[in-house]
């Protein structure tokens, strides 16, 4: 399982993961609904996602295509969108279900 972000959005955050390290993660109310464990972090650029990275989100119908206009999207809403843009890629394993 993964997840991304901007690099520009990651490093104004003051908590960051860390591989090894525990996140809650909160739904839509900012209720918990389940703990991950970070098993990885590592920088590329939107343009150089792969079919693999993006099958990794599980999100619409795993393609790349997909993850793409989502993405564009919602960094668009951001502000922080460019093909070229850099992401903090995150690889996790769920550790609980809360």
């Amino acid at each position: 399982m993964a997840t991304c972000g901007a690099l520009l959005t990651w490093n104004a955050e003051a908590s960051k993961p860390q591989p090894g390290g525990y996140s809650i993660i909160l739904n839509g109310d900012n209720r918990p609904v389940c703990v991950i464990r970070t098993t990885g972090l590592f920088l590329t650029r939107f343009d150089r996602v792969t079919p693999e990275m993006a099958m990794l989100e599980g999100e619409g119908d795993l393609s790349l295509d997909h993850w793409k206009q989502e993405h564009q999207r919602f960094f668009q809403r951001e502000g922080t969108f460019h093909p070229e843009m850099e992401l903090v890629f995150e690889t996790f394993q769920l550790a609980e279900v809360i």
